[in-house]
């Protein structure tokens, strides 16, 4: 939780169209005036494939490189986050772990 204070002339970095299903019209984040430097309070925007995709997109377009390939079968990090839970739990012996950790 927290609050992005921009200097004057210091430009958002996202408009927010929508927040827990509700229409808003908010400004968030912050950046440097070259695009290089970007701030913003959005938890999990990394998790959405088409924002990562458009930054990488945007940093390699930035350094010359070729644009990524389309990617059908990317797999989300939520269920990359499953599938690694699954293996921890499939091989690890979660009862000493949690005495371990005084859980």
């Amino acid at each position: 939780m927290g609050r992005v204070s921009r200097t004057p002339g210091c430009p958002a970095a996202f408009s927010i169209t929508e927040r827990n299903g509700r229409e808003q019209a908010a400004l968030d984040g912050a950046r440097s005036a070259d695009g290089v430097v970007v701030g913003t309070m959005i938890h999990g925007l990394f998790e959405n494939e088409a924002v990562r995709r458009s930054l990488i997109g945007s940093l390699r377009r930035r350094k010359g490189l070729a644009a990524l390939s389309p990617s059908p079968t990317a797999v989300a990090v939520p269920d990359e986050f499953d599938r690694i839970a699954g293996v921890l739990r499939a091989n690890v012996d979660m009862k000493m772990l949690l005495g371990l950790v005084g859980r």
